[in-house]
């Protein structure tokens, strides 16, 4: 599989983001969180199992 690939970088980035989203910001909101006080997004927060996540709420 070609590392040329677009979308590879796409999930590159994504990846770094749900990272980012989990490291710096979630973890900066007291009292956010379940049992364990961390709350996490992952890859199904946005794409809901599809391949492209909606880029609208509705």
């Amino acid at each position: 599989a070609s590392e040329e690939k677009p979308t590879k970088q796409i999930t590159r980035d994504m990846m770094k983001m749900t990272r980012q989203i989990n490291d710096e910001l979630l973890n900066s909101i007291e009292n956010l969180g379940g049992e364990d006080g961390k709350a996490t997004v992952n890859c199904t927060t946005c794409h809901r199992g599809q391949v492209v996540p909606a880029l609208r709420m509705e």
